[in-house]
């Protein structure tokens, strides 16, 4: 049972090395390093959040209905989370401006890469913490997650990220992040083949989005 466990805590850790080299591109290493290191602590924060202030949101209702998947998909899901990561997004940005003297503004696609960082770090504390409980950790729900929900999480932190890059209020930004986790969750949560499609078409449209939004970010800072 331990090895099983372990082999789960492997195969839920297995994309860093992946999405870390997809987005090197151009991008100094501390960038990287501090939005994944900083994805991982805004994951273990809203847990210990949770676990102090509400204690009955740590565990999924063992009964679905309409209204507790909206309540999970806009507010303790998406609002939440999406508060929690992008909190440590800000402070990446104020912090490598003003230590390593990076000028994000000349950079712009340095946002984005941030933003990326931030969510592939939370996704992959998420599924470990999901592979270490023994309600939740099989295998399927697993090796599902390592294909839809980080992938997932990176893409809202990119939307709130390239807001962010275009001088966006913070709650334009917020709720643009939130939006695309509350749809995804929405259709992820019923966990029925109709959903299943519903989220692969949310993550191939997301996709799409980050496809553009990097293209624009890239041409910025060629003008800059």
């Amino acid at each position: 049972m331990k090895m099983a466990r372990f082999f789960l805590v492997l195969l839920a850790s297995l994309p860093p090395l992946f999405y870390i080299k997809l987005y090197k591109f151009k991008t100094p290493s501390q960038v990287i390093i501090y939005g994944f290191l900083g994805g991982l602590f805004s994951c273990l924060s809203l847990i210990i959040f949770k676990s102090l202030l509400l204690p009955e949101a740590v565990n999924f209702p063992s009964k679905e209905t309409l209204t507790t998947t909206l309540f999970i998909s806009f507010i303790e899901a998406g609002l939440l989370e999406e508060i929690f990561k992008n909190i440590f997004f800000v402070l990446g940005v104020k912090l490598l401006n003003n230590k390593n003297k990076f000028d994000f503004d000349l950079n712009p696609y340095f946002y984005v890469v941030l933003g990326a960082s931030v969510g592939l770090g939370f996704g992959i504390f998420e599924n470990v913490s999901y592979a270490l409980n023994p309600e939740l950790g099989f295998l399927n729900n697993i090796w599902g997650r390592l294909y839809t929900t980080i992938p997932a999480h990176m893409i809202m932190n990119i939307i709130f990220s390239f807001l962010y890059a275009q001088k966006q209020n913070l709650f334009i930004c917020l709720s643009g992040a939130v939006l695309f986790h509350a749809i995804y969750d929405f259709f992820a949560l019923p966990s029925n083949l109709l959903g299943d499609i519903l989220v692969r078409g949310t993550l191939v449209f997301g996709f799409g989005l980050i496809i553009y939004m990097g293209k624009t970010l890239i041409n910025k800072s060629e003008d800059i």
